[in-house]
């Protein structure tokens, strides 16, 4: 039995279904290099040294990658995941936010990358 999870983009309510792992695993295909870029971006801004010039420059590099591309590249990662979501992007463009997006796509990973249950058997042992 595949798993579901309900998220609501505007006032709408969605249902994403976890894909088998063949479909799951050619999603993760097409989208590991982009993918990649927002992880990196967002793991080297922990290195980075803002007491001085060089170290704020990174920054501001660092975050111009991750808040210019990542977000329609969050978008494209979902509609690739959720046809039924992408059907509706007029009408998402107009009336879901940001924040419902990435707690939609959030959603996404945890069904395309399901590690939760990995955890709980780490913790018993």
């Amino acid at each position: 039995m595949a798993l579901i999870k309900t998220v609501t983009l505007g006032e709408k309510k969605y249902e994403i279904k976890a894909k088998t792992m063949r479909d799951n695993k050619a999603w993760r295909d097409q989208f590991g290099k982009p993918f990649e870029l927002i992880v990196s971006a967002l793991t080297g801004m922990g290195d980075i040294n803002l007491s001085d010039g060089k170290g704020l420059g990174g920054l501001v590099s660092s975050l111009k990658v991750l808040l210019l591309g990542s977000m329609d590249l969050i978008v494209e990662m979902l509609y690739a995941y959720v046809p039924a979501i992408a059907a509706d992007s007029e009408y998402l463009q107009d009336n879901a936010y940001d924040d419902q997006i990435v707690d939609a796509f959030v959603a996404v990973l945890q069904l395309a990358y399901p590690l939760g249950g990995l955890t709980k058997v780490i913790r018993r042992g």
